[in-house]
Order: structure tokens, then C-alpha cells, then sequence
């Protein structure tokens, strides 16, 4: 479980992360587009037969990272991925989205996916079927839940899902419309609205 205070850090990087790409809320599905004008390339890629649906690695060769997401998954599911790996990239090597300089004694010590890429990490299905969560306590699920909540932060901003859920829940909170509204609005899956309208509303498990 991510700690309060390791949440604000990753929602104020999310935030950050936000202005700096100039994206407005309503933008999240140009977010490919965005990326593009900055030091990260995307790939979509046929994982349909693999266990992954989306990997970041580096081009040493290029000088810059590059995002891979399964062709595969709905405009929500893509779009969530690519945030989730912008999450591992922001967080576990601390860059800067508009200028992704790495550490390149660290990624050579990284898997190659093939002459010129190596391999920082990796979502794989069977965690994000659900919504599951890995509660072991291992590294690799602590990074997983933080890329997790970075995305959720990312594409679901606090005070524009406040607004809604204020407006979607005149006069009366009715759950199914504000799931419904918030999901529209950011271009997300059900199941992440409705995850994040119970953090906010302070309904999540451990509150």
C-alpha cells in the first residue's frame, strides 16, 4: 500500500507532469500526440498472444525511451497504459518529461530487446485484469501500485473529478451517473472511475 504521503508526492508530480505537456483536461486522448512533440518515442505492437500489454524501454541509440503499447486494447486501455509507463519513467528514473536524460551506466545494465533497446519495465495482464492489486509488499508491486496511481492522478485530475462529481451528484449522489460521467469525460474505463470516486470520496479500502 502506498503511504499519504507517498500519494501527494506522486498526485503533485502528476499534476506537474500535466503543465508541462500542456494538456487540458478534456485532451487525454491527444496525450500520444503531445508526447511526440517531446524525448519520448510510442510503438504500438501486436502483444495479443504475449502476457504483457505494454513495455517502456531506451534506444541507446537514439538517446530516448520509447513506450509500447498492445494495438490491441481499447482508446481507454491504451491510453491508461501509456500513462502507467510514463508512471515507471517518471518515478523509478526521476526525468524530466520534456527532457528525459538517463542514466546510462544504469541501462546498460538493463535487458536488451534487441541491438539498440533495453527493457525498464513491463505491465503485465494478469495484475490489471479487475483492477487487481499485488499487496505482497515486494519492490516490484510497490512500483506497479505507483505507476498505477500515477496514471490515476494523471488522467483523472483531483479538482476537475471533484467539479463533476459535485455536478453529477445534484441533488443526490447517484453512483452508476457519476461513474458513468467521469469516465466519459476523461476518457477512462468504468472500473478506474469508479476506484478513483471512491478515493475521493474516502471509500477506499484502508481509509
Amino acid at each position: 500500500m502506498i503511504t499519504k504521503k507517498r500519494r501527494k508526492q506522486i498526485e503533485k508530480l502528476a499534476v506537474k507532469t500535466r503543465k508541462k505537456l500542456t494538456l487540458d483536461e478534456k485532451e487525454n486522448l491527444r496525450l500520444p500526440s503531445y508526447l511526440r512533440l517531446f524525448d519520448i518515442d510510442l510503438g504500438l505492437a501486436d502483444l495479443s498472444a504475449k502476457s504483457v500489454n505494454a513495455y517502456l524501454t531506451y534506444d541507446v541509440k537514439k538517446k530516448k525511451p520509447k513506450i509500447y503499447v498492445d494495438a490491441h486494447q481499447s482508446p481507454e486501455q491504451f491510453l491508461y497504459s501509456l500513462v502507467h509507463e510514463m508512471g515507471h519513467l517518471l518515478l523509478e528514473w526521476q526525468v524530466d518529461i520534456t527532457s528525459a536524460v538517463m542514466n546510462m551506466e544504469e541501462i546498460e545494465k538493463k535487458q536488451r530487446v534487441n541491438k539498440d533497446e533495453r527493457l525498464l519495465a513491463t505491465s503485465y495482464k494478469s495484475r490489471d485484469r479487475d483492477g487487481e492489486r499485488d499487496d505482497s509488499g515486494s519492490d516490484d508491486a510497490r512500483k506497479e501500485a505507483e505507476a498505477d496511481y500515477f496514471a490515476t492522478c494523471f488522467l483523472m485530475p483531483r479538482r476537475s473529478t471533484r467539479s463533476l462529481l459535485r455536478w453529477a451528484c445534484e441533488p443526490k449522489l447517484d453512483l452508476l451517473d457519476a461513474i458513468s460521467t467521469i469516465a466519459w469525460y476523461f476518457d477512462v474505463e468504468q472500473r478506474r472511475a469508479h476506484l478513483r470516486i471512491n478515493e475521493l470520496m474516502g471509500k477506499e479500502k484502508g481509509q
